[in-house]
């Protein structure tokens, strides 16, 4: 794909996010897609895990604002960073809601394939989410990986 067509695709994608709109959401990932949370080692692959770790996301974090900063372009991926701003008011990997404000800087990669999106491997500071949200890290990252083991292609709440 070219830089524009990864970058229609990609706003598109995130201007669905926006809108949680998971069916427009669903519509620009490849069948094979995947997304991978690397600070915590949590793993969702194909539409229905995806599609799991949207509304769980977005139950966890209904205000979700994340904003894109900046962006580049390589053969068939993107990378971007921004900040993503969000109040927990639901469980988050079944831990409690909080109702504390999280402010977090964000990196992505965006890979794409056959004119979709393939995969997103977000970077992000899993330590100071759960400080800032007041969660117990230790917990979060057992009740994470809990949840990336029982994943195999298929949502499974933990």
């Amino acid at each position: 794909m070219t830089p524009e067509e990864m970058k229609r695709l990609h706003d598109e994608h995130l201007a669905a996010e926006e809108r949680q709109d998971i069916e427009a959401v669903m519509r620009t990932y490849s069948d094979d897609c995947y997304h991978e949370a690397v600070a915590i080692g949590l793993r969702f692959t194909g539409k229905a895990a995806i599609r799991f770790q949207y509304e769980s996301f977005w139950t966890a974090f209904p205000d979700a604002a994340p904003t894109q900063v900046q962006e580049a372009f390589g053969d068939n991926f993107l990378m971007d960073r921004g900040m993503f701003n969000a109040t927990l008011l639901g469980p988050l990997y079944g831990l409690p809601a909080t109702g504390k404000r999280v402010s977090l800087p964000f990196a992505r990669t965006v890979l794409f394939q056959d004119g979709l999106i393939h995969a997103e491997i977000g970077y992000a500071d899993f330590a100071s989410l759960c400080d800032q949200a007041e969660l117990p890290l230790t917990e979060a990252l057992a009740m994470a990986r809990a949840l990336a083991a029982s994943q195999r292609g298929a949502p499974v709440v933990p």
